[in-house]
């Protein structure tokens, strides 16, 4: 068993460097941060349809990413949200969706790599795809923060008006955080499955959706956390520390979904030995 173990691991470290992950998510970073901002606009645009606030959304953000870079995307989308014209706002919420798909163009490129796959599609499909993903991933979102704030709502309304011990209390607070780390991990799976060109069995993705969303959520609070306490970014980027530190998140974010994918496809090779 353990020689096994170890022929995998093997496995995986020679995919990691053949495909130059690093390097390969350092260019879907570059992307993802063209995007970001498209999509974030396409999402607030898509929260006014809902019970949800842009506000709301921002503080979201704030559990995730460091200080600097919350600010950034704060300003960045006040300042869009005053320059926009109203009778021009579905045509912005369409190029934004438009502009923000190519992130999980991206993405595309970089699992396709992983899985030792060329692109069979043409890109008409790929950018039916690209937008499907991008408009299911806002929706989740909205979802997610829809049924957390009706979730604190249940929770004053019903659940403090009973006499329910402090465990109980507790129990439902951790579901509502369940229930958004279970929506990261049902992206990662529906990602790794239908976004590259080769199709891979159910079975054969959940493993690396596994590991990105673990990966994704301690990176993520762990590089915020040492960020707003160690890290000083502006004393050597000055005014643009804030889009320094943004672009290393996404940078480690891409990083983990592409060993996710390398991790699907170790295990397959793997197992076909």
């Amino acid at each position: 068993m353990f020689t096994r173990f170890y022929r995998f691991l093997g496995n995986l470290y020679r995919r990691f460097t053949d495909d130059d992950i690093l390097a390969l998510g350092a260019q879907m970073a570059y992307y993802l941060v063209l995007s970001f901002f498209p999509f974030l606009v396409f999402l607030i645009a898509l929260i006014s349809y809902s019970p949800v606030s842009s506000r709301q959304v921002l503080e979201g953000l704030l559990g995730i990413l460091p200080e600097e870079a919350y600010v950034l995307v704060r300003d960045t989308l006040e300042e869009i949200g005053g320059r926009r014209n109203g009778g021009l706002a579905s045509i912005s919420g369409v190029l934004s969706l438009w502009f923000a798909s190519n992130g999980i163009g991206a993405i595309i490129t970089g699992l396709n790599k992983a899985y030792d796959e060329r692109e069979k599609r043409s890109f008409i499909r790929v950018k039916m795809i690209s937008l499907f993903f991008t408009l299911l991933l806002s929706i989740a979102i909205v979802f997610s923060f829809t049924l957390l704030i009706f979730g604190g709502v249940i929770k004053r309304s019903l659940i403090d008006g009973l006499s329910l011990t402090p465990f109980y209390r507790a129990l439902w607070d951790i579901g509502r955080y369940v229930f958004i780390v279970s929506v990261i991990l049902l992206i990662f799976i529906f990602l790794y499955r239908y976004t590259p060109s080769r199709r891979m069995r159910w079975r054969e993705v959940v493993p690396g959706a596994i590991f990105s969303t673990a990966g994704w959520l301690v990176t993520s609070l762990g590089f915020a956390y040492y960020v707003d306490n160690f890290g000083h970014y502006s004393t050597f980027y000055g005014s643009i520390g804030g889009v320094v530190i943004l672009l290393i998140w996404l940078y480690f974010s891409a990083v983990i979904i592409l060993i996710g994918g390398e991790l699907n496809a170790a295990l397959v090779y793997d197992g076909r030995e």
